[in-house]
Parts: structure tokens; C-alpha cells; sequence
């Protein structure tokens, strides 16, 4: 029997075809020993017939077998697992830390030895203009303390000056006041020359006499007894209102008058 000579332009073709033939046959013989028989479906015969195709056929996609969905498994009951306690781990010991070795670096140095000196520079300056501000302030302590004391001085000296003064002031009219007194005395019998008592008298800035006592009596108390009647009735002094009233209050507040009459000539 003499087979049909094939041309040359359709070799190609026929040949896929025959090897995709071939190949659907070798996986059906494969698959056919993991399917049930009771499922298995008897393939249909394919007739296959030469076409003239000028450009190569596409191949043909394999044909899906739907698999029966395995039973699913019932989940376990997950079972309690008990953790051993962990031991605590030792610390590590902490390294002793090392410190960095400074790097030798002279231009950095050079840097901090100039800044040191600025900072001494500035100290020492500020150290002269605190101690000059120190000798100005004496100075002008020491020229308040000369000035005060000048100042207090010639305060003392006028307020002695106003002292005496006031006290000759005072004095003149001491002599008024004796002379009133005298007036206004009678001499008893038994007075003698060189009697003299001494007298406290209490006035009023009016002149008024308010007290008299005896501080020193003499030998008799009747002159002591009559000194002290004349001083009553002279009663009041006038004169003495044209005085200051710091001259009255230092000398005619309280004063202390010695009676000695000069008419006493036995």
C-alpha cells in the first residue's frame, strides 16, 4: 500500500497536528488511572483533517476536569500550653567606660591658650577699675568725714557762742529779780552781816512765781523764814516775758537764788 506524498507546504501543519494528538493521548492515558470509573466519560473520536494553512495553527487549550472538593477537617480544640517561667538572666556587667584619648592637636591648643589669656586680660582689668572705684570712694568718704567735721564743729562753736550769749542775757536779769526781792524784805532782829540763804524758786513763762523752798538755810531761821516772805510778795517778775522762751526754760524754769542782802551792816 502506497502512502500519499505530503508537500512541502504542508509539513508544518501536519506535524503539529500530529504532535498535539499524540500529546492529548498520553494525558488522558495518564489521568485515566486517578479518575473513578463510574465517572469516566469515553472520549469522542476526533477526526482530523489536512487544511492548507499558509501561517502555523494555534495550539489547543487542554480540557479542565473538575476535581471533587476534599471533606473539610473539624478544627482541634487548640490545647492550653503552660509557659515554664522564665529565669531572670544575670545583668551583664557594665564595662568600665574608657575615655576617649584627647587628640594632639596644637592648633586647638594654641586656640584655648590664647582665649585663657584674653579671659586673664580682662580679669586683671576689671580687678584695677574695682580698685579705683575703691580709692575714689575713700577719697570722697574721707573729704564728707573732714566736711561733717568741720560742719559739726562750727555748729559747736556757734552753739557756744548762743550759749553765752543767752547766759549774759540771763544773768541781767538776775539782777532785776535780786533787786525785786530785795524790795519787798523786812529785815528781822536777829539778821546779822554775812547771813545768806539759798532759795528754789518755780516760775511761769509770765514771771509768775508758782513755789519757793530753802535748799541751804543760814544760822537763823527767821531770816531764812523772812527771805522766803519777801520772794511771796514780790509775787511776779514781767521783765521776764521779753526773753526767749528756750533762755526762760534753761534759766528761769527752776533756778536757785542765794539771798544775801547788802544792806546788812551788823
Amino acid at each position: 500500500m502506497a502512502f500519499p506524498t505530503i508537500s512541502k507546504d504542508y509539513f508544518l501543519p501536519v506535524v503539529i497536528a500530529v504532535a498535539l494528538h499524540i500529546g492529548l493521548l498520553s494525558w488522558l492515558a495518564l489521568d485515566f488511572k486517578q479518575v473513578d470509573h463510574k465517572q469516566f466519560v469515553s472520549p469522542k473520536s476526533i477526526k482530523a483533517s489536512l487544511v492548507q494553512m499558509k501561517q502555523t495553527a494555534p495550539k489547543k487549550s487542554k480540557p479542565k476536569i473538575k476535581k471533587k472538593p476534599k471533606p473539610k477537617a473539624k478544627p482541634k480544640k487548640p490545647k492550653l500550653k503552660v509557659k515554664p517561667k522564665k529565669k531572670p538572666k544575670p545583668k551583664p556587667k557594665a564595662k568600665p567606660s574608657v575615655k576617649p584619648k584627647p587628640k594632639n592637636n596644637s592648633a586647638a591648643k594654641e586656640k584655648k591658650r590664647l582665649a585663657d589669656l584674653a579671659k586673664a586680660q580682662q580679669e586683671q582689668d576689671r580687678l584695677k577699675k574695682v580698685d579705683k572705684k575703691r580709692k575714689e570712694q575713700a577719697e570722697q568718704d574721707a573729704f564728707d568725714q573732714d566736711l561733717l567735721s568741720e560742719l559739726d564743729a562750727i555748729e559747736e562753736l556757734e552753739a557756744a557762742e548762743q550759749a553765752d550769749e543767752d547766759e549774759q542775757v540771763a544773768m541781767s536779769y538776775m539782777t532785776y529779780i535780786k533787786q525785786s526781792i530785795e524790795q519787798n524784805w523786812s529785815r528781822p532782829p536777829s539778821a546779822r552781816n554775812g547771813m545768806q540763804v539759798s532759795l528754789r524758786i518755780e516760775l511761769i513763762p509770765d514771771g509768775t512765781v508758782t513755789n519757793v523752798n530753802i535748799t541751804t538755810p543760814s544760822s537763823s531761821p527767821a531770816f531764812d523764814r523772812s527771805a522766803i516772805a519777801a520772794v511771796k510778795r514780790a509775787e511776779n517778775f514781767p521783765e521776764l516775758q521779753e526773753l526767749e522762751p528756750r533762755v526762760f526754760e534753761q534759766f528761769y524754769r527752776r533756778f536757785t537764788l542765794i539771798f544775801k542782802p547788802k544792806d546788812l551792816r551788823l
